[in-house]
């Protein structure tokens, strides 16, 4: 089973005080990075959307069904009729 990595979006709201705003965490996130020399993906954090799921999941979108093991670490954006 693959572990879970954190979405930009995770970092910014572990400590939301600490924080201004999310472009602020991005940023820390962006020169913490540039020191090591490495990238994001690297450090086990991924810029995901929003409503976006990947894992043991299979639904139905306007009768084609879909199958999110499938999906790699891509993920598949839920319909919003389903959120």
């Amino acid at each position: 089973m693959r572990r879970h990595e954190p979405a930009l979006r995770d970092l910014f709201y572990t400590d939301v005080k600490l924080f201004q705003d999310q472009k602020q965490s991005d940023a820390v996130l962006d020169d913490v990075s540039c020191i090591l020399g490495c990238t994001w993906s690297s450090l086990d954090v991924v810029a995901a959307e929003k409503g976006v799921v990947v894992g043991r999941l299979v639904f139905s979108d306007n009768g084609d069904m879909i199958d999110c093991t499938k999906m790699g670490i891509g993920g598949k954006a839920i319909p919003v009729v389903m959120i």
